[in-house]
């Protein structure tokens, strides 16, 4: 795993990306392993390139020692960010940390998962990667249940991506907490789900040494979906 990127750096791919990129300095992925941060140059999520670059975190409040890891990272350079989907090409492993949501119907009734921010971001990688590499997809983003058979599977077909060949599809959805990012990282258990049977442990191998507290339980795509889900609606009902 030497060439590590992770889309979108916001509450989940910022932290991800930084512990990854530590983990990277202290040699848990081999030598010369370097994580890429990609964001597309919008007007309101553009400077975070830069700020990453330049080794300042992109999240704002206080988030105790993600400043210090993302300055760490950076200054060794072993963490960098660009807008340029083009330099995943050649990546071994991509996280997609972009922000789902609930797309409203006119009623107000929840219509159902709207996708399109991922979609674009799964349209540029789609048509970055090379052919034939195997490259991991780990899908940090919520998904509704199925949506890895159909939905992922799909797009990436659309760009001449087989699943099991090109590209390998997982996920492994997150569990932050605003204002605790990194703790929750290191100590909340994860899944690890995918399409293909080889990718669970490989997830597991890639998260290792940043979920130092918690455990990475090794499932497939639809489990992964589904726990996630009750997980969220367990919540929003205490809530």
């Amino acid at each position: 795993m030497r060439r590590i990127g992770v889309i979108g750096p916001g509450i989940v791919g910022a932290p991800m990306a930084a512990l990854l990129a530590r983990a990277a300095k202290a040699g848990h992925y081999g030598p010369e392993t370097h994580v890429l941060v990609v964001q597309r140059d919008s007007k309101t999520s553009g400077w975070k390139v830069p700020a990453i670059n330049s080794g300042r975190s992109p999240i704002g409040g206080i988030e105790p020692g993600l400043d210090e890891i993302v300055a760490e990272t950076a200054a060794s350079g072993h963490l960098a960010a660009s807008h340029d989907y083009g330099d995943l090409a050649q990546a071994d492993v991509v996280l997609v940390c972009v922000q789902t949501d609930k797309n409203p119907a006119p009623n107000g009734v929840n219509a159902g998962p709207d996708y399109g921010p991922m979609m674009g971001a799964l349209d540029a990688l789609g048509a970055a990667l090379e052919k034939g590499r195997g490259t991991l997809i780990c899908i940090e983003s919520t998904l509704a249940p199925s949506s890895m058979a159909t939905v992922i599977r799909e797009r990436f077909a659309a760009h001449g991506l087989q699943e099991g060949r090109d590209v390998l599809l997982g996920n492994s959805p997150n569990r932050v907490m605003p204002g605790r990012l990194v703790e929750r990282i290191a100590s909340a258990d994860k899944l690890a789900g995918g399409l293909d049977p080889r990718t669970p442990a490989r997830i597991a191998e890639l998260y290792a040494p940043i979920v130092t507290e918690g455990t990475v339980h090794r499932t497939n795509s639809l489990t992964a979906e589904v726990v996630k889900t009750l997980e969220n609606t367990w919540r929003d009902v205490r809530i």
